[in-house]
């Protein structure tokens, strides 16, 4: 029979399958329609400002998916460590966001071609105005899931909605970009807020040591990631860097969107669904954590 912890662990890896359901699925189903209307060249064109901003992203989130999620797992009990290490987080993220824009600007101005790019270029990276925000990392270390996949399904929702309104000619580039961008900064504010009235994150003051301490634990691991996701996202970018036309980067972009889905809904549900526990219990006893760890390879 399975016990407490396996139902949770079933749990929540079901509402991480609507998690990633909601990266992957959505997006995807708006690509006939975005390539019918601005065209397979265009198409390419837009995937590769997002490529170049997903750098960006990479370097922002820094590992914090990972280091922040097991912090608040750990400290789940301690309401006060909680919000250091909530507004700690935000505040690396910050300065990251703002290390990350001081890199693009000069790059997006060096690469474009004309104005429009520019602006092009612009939309496609403030997005990662709503990364720096968005707290997935809280909910899922306090194992909501359900509350993260929910809002999570809202911004994609909302990103796809806009873009059937906005994008409705060939010249309406930046505004499929700025659709996604405007849903994450919306869904970051808005679980922000959240976290701060209904799980009692107020504001409080970080030191400048809190802030190195959690960038300096992110490091390992964003150093460990940091090569498997540029891998994803370099072909992209060597396509666009001139190494091939716009319409069969617009082609491949589309079909590398299908195959990574998924993989991503294979083995991701499960290994974030398990992290928190894992963590939890390998910080109470080395030896059980190792154990569960087998154990949840069971279920």
């Amino acid at each position: 029979m399975m016990d407490g912890e396996n139902k949770r662990v079933i749990k929540n890896a079901a509402w991480m399958t609507v998690f990633q359901a909601a990266n992957y699925i959505i997006p995807i189903l708006l690509i006939p329609y975005v390539s019918r209307i601005l065209g397979v060249d265009s198409f390419g064109k837009v995937t590769y400002m997002q490529t170049i901003a997903q750098y960006a992203t990479i370097f922002i989130n820094f590992g914090f998916e990972y280091t922040s999620t097991r912090a608040i797992a750990v400290n789940r009990d301690n309401p006060k460590k909680l919000r250091s290490i909530f507004w700690g987080t935000i505040y690396a993220k910050l300065l990251l966001t703002l290390v990350s824009l001081l890199v693009f600007l000069p790059y997006s101005f060096t690469h474009s071609q004309s104005t429009e790019e520019l602006v092009m270029y612009a939309a496609a990276w403030m997005i990662n105005i709503g990364w720096w925000l968005y707290p997935s990392w809280y909910f899922q270390g306090m194992e909501k899931l359900s509350i993260m996949s929910v809002a999570n399904f809202l911004i994609k929702a909302a990103g796809a909605i806009l873009v059937v309104v906005c994008v409705r000619e060939a010249s309406d580039s930046v505004g499929y970009l700025a659709s996604f961008s405007f849903s994450y900064i919306a869904g970051g504010l808005i679980t922000v807020a959240y976290c701060v009235k209904e799980e009692g994150m107020r504001r409080i003051k970080v030191t400048g040591e809190t802030v190195k301490t959690l960038l300096g634990d992110s490091l390992p691991v964003f150093l460990a990631s940091v090569c498997s996701s540029i891998t994803q996202a370099f072909a992209v970018t060597y396509l666009g860097a001139g190494n091939a036309t716009e319409h069969d980067l617009g082609i491949y972009s589309g079909a590398f969107k299908l195959v990574f889905a998924a993989v991503a809904m294979c083995n991701l549900p499960i290994s974030m669904a398990i992290f928190p526990k894992v963590s939890r219990e390998y910080e109470k006893d080395k030896e059980g954590g190792i154990r569960y760890f087998y154990k949840t390879l069971k279920i």
